[in-house]
């Protein structure tokens, strides 16, 4: 069967070999039946018919294979009965029987190979991959591997890989091994995963080849690396000074491009927080207020904040936080001085400044723009203030003489809302200027002379006041300037005008001198008086005086000051001029005019009863006059005892002159009181008042009990209601007589006007403010207090009102206060009205009514007669009024 002589034998490592040893093709034979002998050189053997052949896997059905031959020239041909599959069956081995019709057959092998057709695709392991990588990994890193089968042989089965897309070139994978590699750097803040699509080709990708493909999922692990990034780069907030502590100001934000820890944010102060104002919420972020704030202090806070990633290591960003406070009007303007002390000249121009005044506020803006007033202190507007520079100037002609020092109170407000203020003191002192010459008093004098009276006798003592300050008045410059011709006089430095000669029968009888007084100014100023002299005979009487006895009742604790009462003085010469002098005592606080002799109280005066001596003079003789002067203040328990009697067709001259002693008498008798001379009056008169209208007048008295009998102690004064009994007693017996006699008691009825509800009603006396009202007579003079009646609401006697009575009996109150209830069952207190807290008792009177208490001891020495109170007061005030009383006549508090 070796026709050609493509086949040869050979003998390899004792096993006979089949190869080929020409070219075959297979278009002219396809298939060879070769018959090998082999023999020993005795025996021969032949092999058997064995036929091969190979077909494509795809061969069509009912397709020949192969042709099997017998010896007797039939033959048999194979052909395909079903669809070949190389991948399940690679190959056959048939046996082929022929048979003759003898019945005789012979066998032969048949080897099928089935030849591979390229007709499976790759496939790979799974349907979806899956991988990741850190976004940190370094190009050429390998990331995973991918594999494909093919169940085909040869080439049809050699795989190789490619991507559909590489992501620009992002990735990359091995034709032959299928490991994906990574190209380039990757971000997983920008990307955080890859959907790859993978193919796998077989037959090396050549014509014919098939492929599939797979998605491989990449994922990008997070690194970290982003530090956190704020929403803003800086943050600015304004907030008000006074906001409270705790207050969230700002809520900031930083993120990370990174996830999970490496994302996590946490917030601290790194600068800026030095004085601790603010805190910031770790996790939060928010800023919060954490002490108080003060614009004043600090204005604008520059805070760097960081905040960190919780990645390792820890990453982190900082921005600037400006905090700037917002001005609240919380600081009042404050003066650069305590008090301001201002000398000025009082012929100062008007608009001539005066000083300036500065304030400051810390405030800034609107809150810090101040203007200037003057408050108080400046009733006639001599001043005036410019409200933007401070500058006070003078407004008015100024006259030292009139006003010689100003106490201004100046106000700087400042725009705020509401506004805020503060007042300074600023004295003005008017420095004095000689615009004012001398000033005799009275303007002109008159003298009498005595014939044949002594030389250097003392005729006048001139009385000189100069306006001005002592600088520009006193001492005196004296000189007569006319009318004393022949030298008759000479006039000292201290005024006094003295006779120079003996005035005998032939002198003149009257002179004329003008003198002038000059001040001590410069230049200095003159001013000049008339005296009339005359030249009579000896004084043959002695001047007449009544003593005089002076009342005075006041409702304040000292009295003011001021003319109460004139001595009364006759002198049977014709021609004698009487002059009044007393010897002051030290610490006195009277004054008597000289020419009229008026009596004068100072300033000061407290309840009590002084005496003293007056000396009226006619030149020649001297008689002493007794004044008596007592003091007497209006107390409580003397004004609720006081008693009102109408005395018909009276007046107050009459009263005084005539009736007032028998008046008196008969009063402390009806009293019960066996008074002599000398003693203590019981008998209080407190106000004389005539009726509008009509020719009658009021009294008004309060009576002082009896002493009990051994007990030797005052029992107080008579009610209202036990005198008005006693007097209507008297009258029924016709003790009444005399002025007394048709006295009616002014009632306490009420007009209806007032409704008092539950309560009574009750007409009250009352004492009026104003200057009290003097009456002199001759022997007596009164200086008493004004009165007048109010009604009220009281408790019903013997029984509760339904609301709290004031209780200020007992406590009364100074003038600028008033009595008030301090609680539903406390008594009444004294407190400031609204309408005068500026002036009243510094503003700030206080009252105790249950939240302080007041310990004090006291000690007696009786020796002096001093009573010593020491007192520990224990308040929640720095200022304030500690105590005030009102007095009875024999007890003061000083």
């Amino acid at each position: 069967g070796n026709q050609r002589g493509v086949f040869g034998l050979t003998l390899v490592q004792g096993e006979w070999k089949v190869y080929v040893s020409g070219l075959l093709d297979r278009e002219q034979q396809d298939w060879y039946l070769l018959n090998i002998t082999a023999s020993d050189g005795l025996y021969v053997a032949h092999t058997a018919a064995v036929y091969g052949a190979s077909f494509p896997e795809d061969i069509p059905i009912n397709k020949g294979i192969l042709t099997v031959g017998a010896t007797d020239a039939d033959s048999g041909e194979l052909r395909t009965a079903t669809m070949m599959d190389r991948e399940t069956t690679p190959s056959y081995k048939l046996i082929a029987q022929a048979t003759d019709g003898g019945g005789l057959f012979c066998r032969s092998e048949i080897s099928l190979k089935v030849l591979d057709v390229n007709d499976n695709a790759p496939s790979f392991s799974t349907t979806h991959y899956l991988a990741s990588v850190y976004e940190s990994a370094s190009p050429k890193a390998l990331l995973t591997r991918l594999q494909a089968s093919d169940p085909d042989e040869g080439l049809n089965r050699t795989v190789v890989y490619s991507l559909v897309d590489s992501f620009d070139g992002i990735f990359s994978i091995d034709p032959v091994t299928g490991i994906v590699i990574l190209e380039k750097f990757l971000d997983r803040e920008s990307r955080d995963s890859y959907r790859v699509r993978v193919q796998a080709t077989d037959r090396v990708g050549q014509q014919g080849a098939l492929s599939s493909q797979v998605d491989l999922t990449i994922l990008v692990l997070d690194v970290n690396d982003n530090a956190p990034v704020f929403q803003r780069r800086d943050y600015a907030v304004t907030v008000p000074e006074d906001v409270a502590m705790g207050t969230e100001v700002l809520r900031i934000l930083a993120t990370s491009a990174d996830i999970g820890p490496n994302a996590e944010i946490t917030y601290s102060i790194r600068s800026g927080n030095e004085l601790g104002k603010f805190s910031i919420d770790r996790k939060l972020g928010s800023i919060s207020v954490a002490d108080d704030l003060d614009f004043e202090v600090c204005k604008d806070y520059y805070i760097t904040v960081e905040a960190w990633d919780n990645g390792n290591p820890p990453l982190s960003t900082a921005t600037m936080i400006v905090i700037e406070l917002m001005d609240v009007n919380d600081n009042a303007p404050m003066f650069d001085q305590d008090i301001y002390n201002v000398l000025i000249s009082e012929d100062a121009s008007i608009g001539q400044t005066v000083t300036r005044v500065f304030a400051e506020d810390l405030d800034s803006q609107v809150n810090g723009r101040i203007t200037y007033s003057i408050l108080k202190g400046d009733r006639t507007n001599h001043f005036w203030i410019d409200p933007v520079t401070g500058l006070l100037k003078v407004n008015k002609r100024l006259d030292r003489e009139v006003v010689s020092r100003y106490t201004l109170s100046v106000q700087a407000f400042d725009s705020g809302s509401p506004a805020m203020s503060s007042t300074v003191a600023v004295n003005i002192d008017i420095s004095d200027v000689n615009d004012n010459p001398p000033v005799f008093t009275p303007p002109n004098s008159t003298a009498i002379i005595q014939l044949n009276q002594a030389a250097g006798t003392t005729l006048l003592t001139l009385s000189v006041s100069d306006k001005d300050s002592p600088r520009n008045g006193a001492p005196f410059v004296f000189r007569i300037v006319a009318g004393n011709e022949g030298s008759f006089f000479r006039l000292d430095q201290t005024g006094s005008l003295k006779s120079n000669r003996v005035f005998g029968p032939e002198a003149p009888r009257e002179f004329i001198l003008e003198i002038q007084a000059s001040d001590s100014g410069k230049p200095s100023l003159t001013s000049s008086s008339w005296v009339f002299l005359r030249v009579i005979g000896n004084s043959q009487y002695k001047p007449v005086v009544s003593p005089l006895e002076i009342y005075i009742v006041m409702s304040t604790d000292t009295f003011p000051g001021g003319p109460i009462g004139q001595i009364y003085a006759t002198d049977r010469d014709p021609n004698d001029v009487l002059s009044f002098t007393h010897k002051p005592q030290p610490k006195s606080m009277f004054k008597i005019n000289r020419q009229d002799g008026s009596v004068v109280a100072l300033p000061g005066l407290e309840p009590g009863r002084y005496q003293m001596n007056a000396t009226v003079s006619d030149g020649r003789f001297g008689v002493i006059a007794d004044v008596s002067v007592h003091v007497e203040q209006v107390t409580d328990v003397l004004l609720r005892s006081a008693l009102t009697l109408r005395l018909s067709s009276i007046s107050w001259e009459e009263l005084l002159g005539r009736h007032l002693n028998q008046i008196k008498i008969t009063l402390r008798a009806i009293a019960g009181w066996k008074w002599l001379p000398g003693q203590p009056d019981p008998l209080h008169i407190l106000g004389v008042q005539p009726v509008t209208g009509t020719s009658d007048i009021n009294l008004v008295l309060a009576v002082e009990r009896p002493e009990t009998l051994g007990s030797g102690r005052m029992e107080g004064f008579y009610s209202k209601q036990e005198l008005a009994g006693k007097l209507e007693e008297a009258a029924a017996r016709g003790q009444m007589r005399g002025a007394l006699a048709g006295t009616a008691l002014v009632g306490s009825t009420c007009s209806g006007k007032l409704d008092c509800g539950d309560r009574v009603c009750k007409n009250i006396l009352v004492m009026e403010g104003g200057l009290p009202v003097t009456y002199n007579t001759e022997r007596i003079s009164l200086v008493l207090p004004r009165f007048g009646r109010t009604e009220t609401c009281t408790c019903p006697a013997g029984g509760t009102c339904p609301t709290p009575v004031e209780l200020c009996e007992g406590q009364s109150c100074p003038d600028d206060m008033r009595c008030v209830l301090s609680g539903p069952t406390t008594p009444s207190v004294c407190q400031c009205q609204p309408e005068r807290l500026d002036e009243c008792a510094g503003q700030t009177s206080l009252s105790f009514s249950g939240n302080s208490y007041i310990k004090y001891r006291v000690t007696e020495r009786v020796q002096s007669g001093e009573m010593r109170l020491g007192l520990r007061v224990r308040t929640l005030q720095t200022r304030g009024v500690i105590m005030f009383t009102r007095v009875n006549p024999c007890t003061m508090l000083k």
